[in-house]
C-alpha cells in the first residue's frame, strides 16, 4: 500500500512540475506574443534609423537613468526605465494611447520586455534588435 502511495505521489508532484514549468512567464528571448503581432517589428540597425525619419514615431530608451545619462540615441524623446516598477504607469502617463513607439536597450534584452508591456496596452512597438550596443557600434564604423 506504501508503494502504490508513494508511486501516486511521484506522478502528481511530476504532473505539477511539467504544469509549472510549461505556465512559466514568458522568456524574454521570445518574440513577443500578444494578439496584435503585426504592430510590432524587430529592427536591426539601418531599418530602425529609416523608420525613426518618421517624426510621429516615439522613441523611447527603456535603460536605466544612468545608462541613459552616458549617452542615448539622438531625438529620444523619453527615458523611462523597463526594470523600474513604475514603467507602465509611467509610459501610460507619457506615451499617446494608440501611438508608434520605438524602444531601444543596451543590447536588446530589455526592450523585448518592454514591447511585450507596450503591445498589451495597445502601442504598435518598433524594436531595435541590437539596442544602443548596435546603434553606437554602427555609427562608429561609418565614419
Amino acid at each position: 500500500m506504501n508503494k502504490i502511495f508513494l508511486s501516486l505521489l511521484a506522478l502528481l508532484l511530476g504532473v505539477l512540475t511539467f504544469n509549472a514549468c510549461k505556465n512559466k512567464s514568458k522568456n524574454q528571448d521570445e518574440v513577443p506574443q500578444s494578439s496584435v503581432v503585426q504592430d510590432y517589428r524587430r529592427l536591426d540597425v539601418e531599418e530602425f534609423k529609416k523608420v525613426l525619419a518618421d517624426t510621429s514615431i516615439v522613441l523611447v530608451d527603456v535603460r536605466t537613468p544612468e545608462e541613459h545619462a552616458k549617452g542615448c540615441i539622438p531625438g529620444t524623446d523619453y527615458n523611462i526605465d523597463v526594470l523600474n516598477e513604475n514603467f507602465t504607469s509611467k509610459s501610460l502617463s507619457l506615451l499617446k494611447e494608440g501611438s508608434t513607439i520605438a524602444v531601444y536597450c543596451r543590447s536588446g534584452r530589455r526592450s523585448q520586455t518592454a514591447a511585450h508591456i507596450l503591445l498589451d496596452y495597445g502601442f504598435k512597438v518598433i524594436e531595435l534588435s541590437s539596442g544602443f550596443n548596435g546603434w553606437t557600434e554602427s555609427v562608429n564604423t561609418q565614419k
